[in-house]
């Protein structure tokens, strides 16, 4: 590796290798590689390394420590355009509201994906931040319905299958009050 790029590169591919198996290793990768990135003043993989650190502090249950580590994101992903990485941001931000029971912040937040996935057309987000705000509509009918086009949307390409099972989940938690359609979710 002859450049700081390419250190950078090499740290976050290895963040992402271990991301799954170890987080420790990955986080540290990650560091490294924000770090690096710092100092050689490149802000194009920033937001990227910023979110994945955020994600490894969810995980942990650090939700302080995730929520600044995602703020930071969005603050650099929008001066970069990184607008795949800020829409995954506010969607694990959104999460995160619902971890610390905070329903009303989460609804916003999840819009705030939704508006920039629509924006940008970054249909993966669109999916999922649709799945999310279909947890808030009180009418099931139309709860049903935005589950429905998160799911179209979403199987449109591979990749998907971890936010697709979320929204089936989702489906099946709310169908709860007849059994028969809450096994077919």
């Amino acid at each position: 590796l002859k450049t700081a790029e390419d250190l950078i590169h090499g740290y976050s591919l290895m963040g992402q290798a271990f991301y799954k198996k170890d987080k420790d290793s990955s986080y540290n990768y990650f560091y490294k590689a924000l770090k690096l990135a710092d100092s050689a003043k490149i802000d194009a993989p920033k937001p990227l390394l910023l979110y994945y650190c955020a994600m490894i502090r969810s995980a942990a249950k650090d939700f302080k420590s995730a929520i600044v580590w995602f703020d930071s994101c969005i603050k650099l992903a929008k001066p970069q355009k990184d607008y795949t990485t800020m829409a995954r941001a506010f969607n694990a931000l959104g999460n995160i509201n619902i971890d610390i029971k905070n329903r009303d912040g989460a609804q916003i937040i999840y819009d705030s994906a939704n508006k920039i996935a629509l924006r940008y057309s970054i249909t993966k987000q669109i999916g999922l931040s649709l799945g999310n705000l279909a947890r808030f509509e009180k009418d099931p009918a139309k709860s049903f319905k935005l589950n429905k086009e998160a799911i179209r949307i979403l199987k449109k390409s591979k990749g998907n299958e971890e936010g697709l099972a979320k929204i089936y989940i989702n489906m099946g938690l709310g169908a709860m009050k007849n059994p028969d359609t809450a096994l077919f979710y």
